[in-house]
């Protein structure tokens, strides 16, 4: 019996919390070994993505979807290990922008080095095509749920 599209809707959203669940797990586990976790892998990962901007607290917090104390515990953590620097605004002494050091480049390069090996077995049964569709789907994915943040339902 072919499915609807709400069906495959549910099918596809069912999978992607558990490949979520199991990614969350793997990862954390594999960051661990440098000192990582998934968060401030990702918050670190985020801003050299973007690297030519100084990011705030709260903007950060907005990117990553996490409340500010969170993020904030993130960001003094890669702070303490040199992996940010902090620069306070010179018209309000409250504000900070944070920017990744060159230390923290180099961290982020060697973990992404070590991690290499195991996400390409991920991938190892699949060819170029496949990967390139999944990429392509999973960044449209991800395009509509950045756009889409606060909407739901429509």
């Amino acid at each position: 019996m072919t499915k609807n599209k709400e069906e495959l809707a549910g099918d596809i959203a069912l999978s992607l919390g558990i490949l979520s669940q199991l990614y969350t797990t793997r990862m954390n586990k594999l960051l661990s070994e440098h000192g990582f976790t998934l968060s401030q892998f990702s918050v670190l990962s985020h801003c050299i993505r973007q690297s030519d901007e100084k990011w705030t607290i709260s903007r950060l917090a907005k990117v990553m979807e996490l409340n500010q104390p969170g993020i904030t515990k993130i960001v003094q953590k890669l702070l303490g290990r040199g992996h940010l620097s902090a620069e306070k605004d010179e018209s309000d002494s409250r504000r900070k922008y944070i920017q990744v050091t060159p230390s923290g480049l180099a961290e982020l390069q060697s973990v992404y080095k070590s991690l290499a090996p195991d996400v390409t077995a991920w991938f190892r049964e699949w060819d170029a095509k496949k990967m390139t569709d999944f990429d392509e789907h999973m960044k449209e994915l991800n395009s509509w749920l950045d756009k889409n943040r606060d909407i739901f339902g429509e």
